[in-house]
């Protein structure tokens, strides 16, 4: 009975290295984008597989796009969380805040005041249908090709720009107060 037992185990072992080895690189890509840090993205990557260990009976194709789209969905949330709490914990330290106002030639309220818009824009986005959602904050937050988006979330180029054309319009309404169903 543990021979089973282990040969299962080893299936599993197996399976993860696989994926591993398979996915690692675009993953740690999608990250890396989202971070801007290569060992906060080995980090998010290495996150993610903790987090995929759980769900590893579920995949049974490890080369499939449904695979990967699932992978780089999991890094992307891992890297988006470690984000958050990078900024949460440091909201402008004094050496990206002195940057900024150099590199733009930026007051500490205009700074502050467009920090503030891109933080309410990511919110409405966050806020719209998924569909709409994840390929807005994958062209313009991290500033994927539609070819790559069509690629990373398994669709059709030219659906990703349907996606991105109807998710404008939404937050245009959203932002100028039109209600309007999604």
């Amino acid at each position: 009975m543990t021979v089973i037992l282990n040969m299962d185990n080893r299936d599993r072992r197996s399976k993860f290295e696989e994926l591993y080895l398979a996915h690692k690189n675009i993953m740690l890509y999608t990250s890396y984008n989202i971070l801007k840090d290569w060992q906060l993205a080995e980090d998010a990557v290495h996150t993610s597989f903790l987090r995929l260990l759980n769900k590893i009976d579920t995949i049974n194709d490890i080369a499939c796009n449904k695979t990967r789209n699932f992978l780089v969905i999991i890094v992307r949330n891992v890297s988006i969380d470690m984000y958050n709490k990078r900024k949460k914990h440091s909201e402008y330290g004094y050496d990206e805040l002195s940057e900024k106002i150099e590199d733009q030639d930026l007051s500490v309220e205009e700074i502050v005041i467009s920090h503030d818009k891109i933080k309410e824009l990511m919110d409405n986005i966050s806020s719209l249908d998924k569909k709409y959602s994840d390929v807005l904050m994958l062209r313009f937050a991290y500033h994927y090709s539609e070819e790559e988006i069509a690629h990373l979330l398994g669709i059709s180029y030219e659906n990703v720009r349907i996606r991105l054309y109807r998710g404008r319009n939404f937050l245009k309404n959203k932002l100028s107060g039109v209600s309007r169903d999604e």
